[in-house]
């Protein structure tokens, strides 16, 4: 269960950083402030959906125990934060490429 709670909490941070750095590029460059906004705030709304299922992925490892159900949820749990990890920290870099490299905001 360790492993999955840290893979969901750098998703998370992954999709956290990847808004702030696309609301505070979108702030930088008043041509693309709007998209950069709103598509900030949906990163944020994935970073919040990861956070919440963490912690109800907690609560029902608390009620079920080491049962067999438990063991199929945690390892479904564990592949879909890698992969959001993997992604969030994908389009992080590339946001971040676009913006500390190229000079431009990350949408616009």
């Amino acid at each position: 269960m360790r492993t999955t709670q840290w893979l969901t909490r750098l998703a998370a941070a992954a999709w956290l950083f990847l808004a702030l750095l696309t609301a505070a590029s979108g702030l930088a460059m008043p041509m693309a402030q709007a998209i950069n906004l709103v598509v900030a705030a949906l990163f944020l709304g994935i970073a919040v959906l990861l956070w919440l299922r963490m912690r109800a992925v907690e609560r029902v490892g608390a009620a079920l125990g080491p049962a067999d159900a438990m063991r199929a949820l945690l390892l479904t749990e564990t592949i879909s934060s890698a992969v959001m990890l993997f992604a969030g920290a994908s389009f992080l870099y590339a946001a971040a490429h676009r913006v500390l490299v190229e000079g431009f905001a990350v949408f616009g």
